[in-house]
């Protein structure tokens, strides 16, 4: 699943998912001021031949905000990720069919709360309706984006512009992945980093 040695970054977002599991129950929705455990990730890793349906499970995720008008606020919450059934797995293509260089490998939902770092909320996050998911992950060659709001994420509709809150996967190792967010209307008015740490089952 992973290439080369496990990343040591990751580690200490562990250790900060565990502190929030012990002392907040990670039932806090209202941001808080940035913690140093979830840091930036600065190189792609982990990506290359990564088997994506592996990243299934609950993970904390934990969103800070960097630039907006939540910048220095962060915000956690849990994610689950699911395999999408094969059918379900195609991207619609602008001439009608499916397009044949990204797919949408796992679907899922989260209780996190992206007005906490001044992202666009679009629909219910929490929905795990395979049409129409409160996540989607999308694949692209070795890029990985995860688009968060159930309107957002609706498999009837082919969207050309409108809001969005999407996180672009950067690092994955066995404990979790990480990368930057972005949310806005045409263009980012705010955006940031985040990490994910699995959750044991």
């Amino acid at each position: 699943m992973f290439e080369g040695r496990p990343s040591r970054r990751l580690a200490p977002r562990f250790l900060g998912g565990s502190l929030c599991l012990a002392t907040m129950a990670c039932g806090a929705r209202s941001p808080q001021v940035m913690p140093e455990a979830c840091a930036p990730v600065e190189e792609v890793s982990g990506l290359s031949r990564l088997q994506v349906d592996r990243l299934a499970g609950e993970y904390e995720l934990t969103l800070e905000a960097t630039t907006g008008t939540a910048a220095g606020r962060s915000t956690s919450g849990r994610l689950w990720l699911y395999p999408n059934e094969p059918e379900m797995r195609g991207i619609r293509a602008a001439g009608g069919g499916v397009r044949s260089d990204a797919s949408a490998p796992l679907y899922g939902a989260s209780d996190i709360d992206v007005e906490d770092v001044g992202g666009l909320r679009l629909g219910d996050a929490m929905s795990r309706d395979p049409q129409s998911p409160g996540v989607l992950l999308l694949q692209q060659g070795e890029q990985l984006f995860i688009r968060v709001g159930a309107e957002a994420n609706r498999r009837d509709l082919l969207r050309f512009d409108g809001g969005y809150f999407a996180l672009r996967v950067r690092e994955v190792d066995e404990n979790g992945f990480a990368g930057s967010w972005s949310s806005g209307l045409m263009s980012a008015s705010a955006e940031g980093h985040f990490c994910a740490v699995r959750l044991a089952p």
